[in-house]
């Protein structure tokens, strides 16, 4: 059996045992040594305040952390692929030592992140994610080492950076505090408000002020003395996307001197304008109209006496129909690395994928295409984009949704273009045993400091999404409906020809465990009951029952 239920030691002393599926750890007190476990690792709540060490043990899945105290898992000469942290009360320690790698670590409910007596050149914990998941708590983020990059997208976590942990890049999508005296190189800010109690040595800050070190920052910074090597570029219709090895604050376009080229012939580009946060500029794409099949070229040289070096770099596009935008989550943050995938008659027409601040373009015939944003931690939702006859459009934007927390149940509601707006509701137990409303008016169900569920945004300009996430699970009985809202002043287009669908995502599943839609024929009805659920067993069971059913009165349980 593939468990792991008493206290001891399993796997061999030499040579390496393989695991086939996943291993379950369920009691304290567990080593576990010389083993590729081609499954995912699961220590359990059984595990409780007590430890668990693994030793020269590979895990290609992902390991979930449910259970372990102050003192408790340790990675030793391990490889781990993916670590999720989900404990529900108190906080877990996780510590790498010798040659252990940890590709990516997912903190969804407190824990402290300790590298120590690493060999050699092992990286340890590599990249660390605070996920939404994380709530306000008395514990927050510890972490003491040496990391790549720490992305935090929770609301108000406190982190704090243990004396000698030096940070290379931290990423703040959210409120935080960050504590200690540990070194930050480059601090992005994405979010208003954030403090910092130790000066980053450069800050990106791409929303609102930040207080540092007691003083209120407003504007990006650098190192004076600091200069850069342009490495490369990468161009698209209508933009240029520099690679530097290093962020300098205040450049301008003036530190750069660009020309372009159409089949060899000499053009200016128009409405030229340049994002130092982003290190990217933007121009007015180049007409279609006696230009479709081109050749662009154009060439980036860093200008005499700018803290960028380098030589001249070139790179190309082929003028043609399509359009580009920026993919962003419901924080208004660049998604990364998603993929865009356009169909026309139910077939794949055209693919792209978003840069790191989530730019992507694509070439496509004139038409107007329906697509799907997806891509490891995103959750499959639509896109829709316009290829014009004359001019590539850049602003066919669309907002994202991120992966739920391993525990969490996540609702996403998308429609057609008519009518514009629907709205979801969820009604359900609250933890203070009175039932909670989350609706557009009413946006979050929370307990004292705790959220236990949330509504992203209020969509009214047609398709959505509207995505409703329980963050914490209450036992009891919970619906879902759908109200057109638009039927307040739009007799014509109606709920039942809306195209509506409701996707219900459990956990960080990034494709829907139940799809429902939307039920024709019922003119009359703005409201759609989708479903009931019971939730038992302390959140552990979750028991979804389809009612599918449209009414004229609105169907509060």
């Amino acid at each position: 059996m593939n468990k792991a239920t008493q206290p001891g030691t399993y796997g061999p002393a030499t040579g390496t045992q393989v695991i086939a599926g996943d291993f379950t750890v369920s009691s304290p007190g567990v080593n576990l040594q010389n083993m590729v476990i081609e499954g995912n690792l699961i220590l359990g709540p059984a595990v409780g305040e007590g430890d668990v060490h693994l030793n020269g043990v590979t895990v290609q899945g992902t390991t979930i952390i449910n259970g372990g105290g102050e003192n408790s898992i340790y990675f030793t000469d391990s490889v781990l692929a993916t670590v999720i942290v989900n404990k529900n009360n108190g906080a877990v320690r996780i510590v790498a030592q010798g040659s252990t790698q940890v590709f990516e670590v997912q903190l969804e409910t407190p824990a402290r992140v300790v590298e120590q007596g690493l060999t050699g050149n092992a990286p340890g914990f590599t990249d660390i994610v605070v996920s939404e998941a994380m709530q306000t708590s008395q514990y927050g983020v510890q972490l003491e080492g040496v990391f790549e990059t720490i992305n935090s997208r929770a609301t108000n976590v406190r982190i704090t950076l243990e004396a000698g942990t030096d940070i290379r890049t931290l990423v703040l999508n959210a409120l935080a505090t960050v504590l200690g005296t540990g070194n930050i190189q480059l601090a992005e800010i994405n979010a208003d408000g954030s403090t910092l109690s130790q000066r980053p040595q450069n800050v990106v800050l791409n929303n609102g002020q930040v207080t540092i070190a007691g003083d209120v920052v407003d504007s990006s910074y650098s190192d004076n003395s600091a200069t850069a090597v342009l490495n490369s570029i990468a161009v698209s219709p209508g933009s240029i996307s520099l690679n530097t090895t290093q962020f300098i604050a205040g450049l301008t376009a003036s530190d750069f001197n660009i020309t372009a080229k159409v089949d060899n012939e000499a053009i200016e580009l128009n409405n030229v304008s340049y994002d130092s946060n982003q290190n990217r500029f933007t121009f007015n794409p180049i007409a279609l109209i006696g230009n479709e099949g081109k050749q662009v070229e154009i060439a980036v040289t860093p200008a005499v006496g700018s803290k960028v070096t380098g030589t001249v770099k070139t790179a190309s596009y082929l003028i043609s129909t399509g359009f580009g935008g920026r993919i962003t989550d419901v924080q208004e943050v660049g998604m990364a690395n998603a993929t865009l995938t356009f169909k026309a008659n139910n077939q794949v027409v055209g693919t792209a994928t978003t840069d790191r601040h989530g730019y992507y373009s694509v070439n496509l015939p004139a038409g107007t295409y329906q697509g799907e944003i997806s891509g490891p931690g995103y959750i499959t939702s639509q896109i829709f984009g316009v290829a014009a006859t004359d001019v590539f459009l850049m602003d066919q934007n669309e907002t994202g949704i991120r992966a739920g927390a391993s525990n969490e149940v996540k609702i996403m509601l998308d429609w057609g273009e008519y009518p514009s707006d629907l709205d979801s509701h969820l009604t359900g137990p609250g933890a203070d045993g009175n039932r909670f409303h989350v609706w557009y008016a009413n946006k979050q169900a929370t307990t004292g400091e705790t959220t236990y569920v949330d509504l992203d945004w209020d969509d009214t300009d047609s398709y959505g999404p509207e995505t409703t996430t329980i963050r914490k699970l209450v036992d009891g009985e919970y619906r879902f409906y759908i109200h057109n809202y638009s039927s307040r002043y739009d007799n014509e287009n109606t709920l039942s020809g809306s195209k509506a669908k409701v996707k219900v995502f459990k956990g960080n599943a990034n494709t829907p465990d139940l799809t429902f839609n939307v039920p024709e024929g019922d003119e009359e009805a703005i409201y759609w009951i989708v479903f009931d659920m019971k939730v038992s067993n302390n959140g552990e069971t979750i028991d979804i029952v389809e009612v599918n059913t449209m009414t004229k009165e609105e169907p509060i349980k």
